[in-house]
């Protein structure tokens, strides 16, 4: 007989009846992307993303993304989405008229294997986009709280 105790009881009730987070589908990024730029028309454009081509971990996964949009004109806005996270959008970034240069650098979580977009504005109102696969050998996203 396997005696549980009281805290491994209540763990794997709490695994049983919690629903674990869905992963987001194309059509969920391409809402998200229209919630935030609008329903403009998007071409490929030069947008740098730089991700590692394999992450041990979706826990943090540097990134860095630049605009090299001398030809095309400043970036207003930019925004991150990733396709299999629970909530796409991972980040938005403004820029002032000030601003120098069209980069971020950060750490960002993914939940499994996946496509990281990013869309640019630039100032005349046009929107550009880039993304990236990235493979994930352990998820961050999907597991549970108190499993580690």
């Amino acid at each position: 007989m396997i005696a549980l105790s009281r805290r491994e009881t209540l763990l794997g009730l709490a695994a049983t009846f919690l629903p674990l987070p869905v992963s987001a589908t194309p059509s969920e990024v391409a809402e998200s992307i229209v919630s935030v730029f609008g329903d403009r028309p998007i071409a490929e454009g030069p947008i740098k993303l730089e991700l590692p081509a394999l992450a041990e971990t979706g826990n943090s996964v540097p990134l860095t993304v630049s605009c090299e949009t001398q030809a095309f004109g400043r970036v207003r806005r930019l925004a991150v989405f990733a396709e299999m996270n629970p909530r796409p959008m991972v980040c938005v970034a403004s820029f002032g008229p000030m601003a120098a240069d069209a980069r971020i650098t950060t750490n960002i979580r993914l939940a499994s294997t996946q496509d990281v977009v990013c869309v640019a504005e630039l100032e005349d109102g046009k929107l550009i986009t880039s993304r990236q696969s990235v493979r994930v050998v352990v998820g961050a996203c999907t597991t549970l709280p108190g499993r580690y």
